[in-house]
């Protein structure tokens, strides 16, 4: 304050609201009203009523937050919010709420309508790269996700799956949907849900088959049926009827529409030689039959068409008019070589 007749001296009538310096510099105690004195040496003053507005409570809430979300910030009188740097920070203007625009530092203040004013500094941190990757594997496959910044990876339901904390390999576990986060030291982090999806059931059915012959695999339906090596076994893509084409082994696949699936490994097991040897006698005369493959049983269904022995080879003499069927069959695999006697 001033005052043009020089020589006199400020005096505050209530130094408890408000006092006064040697200069007229008045300061605010506590809210009320004052009335400030100029008096001349004379005795004679000039006096004026100053009022001491309150000044909000100070600001409470989060002063950190991460670009994108959101904190809320309060003080206890009704006032209005304002940023110094909304490219930063922007504020609700009346209700305190902060949401992070770009890293760096924004000053939040709350004005009372006098003018007086509080004010905290708030800081945004950057958030990391959106993570990519794909967004769903098979229980027990891995896949990779990527995000930038030297954070550190974590998942919501171990679960459904575990996540390598630097790498970000993620390894599903059981079915089920959990979400992926990728956080930096100052807490900010970005979130990818990941859905973990089933195995089929386990193929059953019988694991081998003769060359020639077929075989039938199940699984729960749904699915596709295929074969990993068609020149050895062929599987039906619905059936699941696997036909052995030549020896050897083929993994058959059962894949489901999410692209998750099992497999078993089929035998497909080698027919013995040809039967060699006479097929056509006249009845009372005999025949030897013999196969080159060894380890197999000779066998014919009962039949009174011939009679038979097993020596070298299977022999045989007619008994009456008609045919007879003749087999031979390897003990390992089951496979089978069968001719007609024709007597």
């Amino acid at each position: 304050m001033a005052d043009a007749t020089p020589g006199g001296t400020w005096s505050s009538g209530t130094p408890g609201i408000a006092i006064v310096g040697s200069t007229g510099s008045v300061f605010g105690v506590t809210a009320g009203l004052a009335t400030i004195s100029y008096t001349l040496g004379s005795g004679c003053y000039a006096t004026v009523v100053v009022t001491v507005n309150s000044t909000p409570p100070p600001i409470t809430g989060s002063g950190t937050l991460c670009v994108g979300s959101t904190t809320t910030l309060t003080t206890g009188i009704p006032g209005y919010w304002s940023s110094g740097s909304p490219s930063i920070a922007t504020v609700g203007f009346t209700t305190g709420l902060v949401t992070g625009i770009a890293p760096g530092t924004a000053t939040i203040s709350y004005s009372l309508g006098v003018g007086c004013s509080v004010s905290i500094v708030v800081t945004v941190n950057a958030t990391p790269a959106p993570i990519s990757g794909p967004s769903s594997v098979c229980a027990g496959s891995s896949i990779t996700l990527i995000s930038s910044g030297g954070g550190t990876w974590s998942t919501s339901s171990p679960v459904y799956g575990a996540v390598n904390p630097t790498t970000g390999v993620f390894t599903g576990i059981s079915a089920g949907v959990t979400t992926i986060s990728y956080a930096l030291g100052t807490g900010c982090n970005a979130i990818y849900p990941v859905t973990v999806n089933p195995l089929p059931s386990a193929i059953s059915g019988t694991a081998s088959v003769c060359q020639g012959a077929t075989t039938t695999l199940t699984d729960g339906g749904g699915g596709i049926w295929s074969s990993g090596s068609t020149g050895i076994a062929t599987v039906g893509s619905s059936s699941g009827i696997v036909s052995g084409v030549s020896a050897g082994t083929s993994t058959i696949t059962y894949t489901l529409g999410t692209g998750c699936f099992t497999t078993l490994p089929v035998t497909v097991n080698p027919l013995p030689a040809p039967i060699v040897g006479p097929t056509s006698i006249c009845v009372g005369s005999s025949a030897t039959l013999t196969d080159a493959t060894p380890g197999g049983t000779w066998s014919l269904p009962s039949t009174g068409i011939i009679t038979y022995s097993i020596l070298s080879g299977f022999n045989y003499t007619g008994l009456s008019v008609g045919t007879a069927g003749v087999t031979y069959t390897l003990a390992a695999t089951g496979c089978s070589a069968s001719v007609t006697v024709t007597v």
